[in-house]
Formats: C-alpha cells, structure tokens, sequence
C-alpha cells in the first residue's frame, strides 16, 4: 500500500526585484533581478518557500526555462515524496536532470 501524498501542491512564480543601487560585477551590471520563488503545500496545512536566482551566464538557466522545469517536476515530486528519503533518492535518480537546472532545484527544495 502506498502512503498518502504529504506534499500537496507545488506552484512556482516569478518575482521581479528592482535594486536600490546599481549593482556590477565581471559579468553583468543590474538594475533589478527576477527569481522564482516555489511554495510547496503539504496536506496538513504547512506550507514552505523557497526562491531560486537563475542566471543565464552562471546556470545556464532563464527565469521562463526555471519556471518550466519547476512544473515539470512539481507532480514527480508531489507523487513521490514522502519522506526525506524519498527526497534523496530523487536527487539520486534525477542527477543529470537537476544539474541541468540548479537555481530551479535550489527553490523546489528549500520549498520542500
């Protein structure tokens, strides 16, 4: 017998920032950023947040291509994990998957 869903609903938005100051760097000069931020809800109520900060010239990623894996893998993750192992063993099985959207991840987990 399978164990009830703990993690409900995972929904992903983009949060567009504007700095207060200019800020640069060797890569880029920036005015403002946009993010995802990830809420996870679980079926008791409690629900977590996490943001991730894709960047194309340090992931690879852009805030629509983060958004797109966030949903891709927002069911995977809602129907197999149960428990922090389960957790694991997705990392584990989903490497290559995740490596190739880091900042995406980095929000699905925290959430989680």
């Amino acid at each position: 017998m399978t164990a009830p869903r703990v993690i409900e609903a995972i929904d992903v938005a983009t949060f567009p920032m504007r700095f207060r100051t200019v800020v640069r760097h060797a890569s880029a000069v920036r005015r403002a950023t946009e993010n995802v931020v990830v809420t996870a809800r679980a079926a008791n109520g409690v629900s977590g947040v996490g943001e991730g900060c894709p960047r194309s010239y340090v992931t690879g990623e852009f805030v629509a291509s983060a958004a797109a894996f966030i949903g891709e893998v927002a069911p995977l993750v809602c129907n197999n994990v149960r428990r922090v192992d389960d957790l694991r063993s997705y990392v584990e099985t989903s490497r290559e998957r995740i490596d190739a959207a880091p900042a995406a991840w980095c929000a699905v987990e925290l959430a989680v």
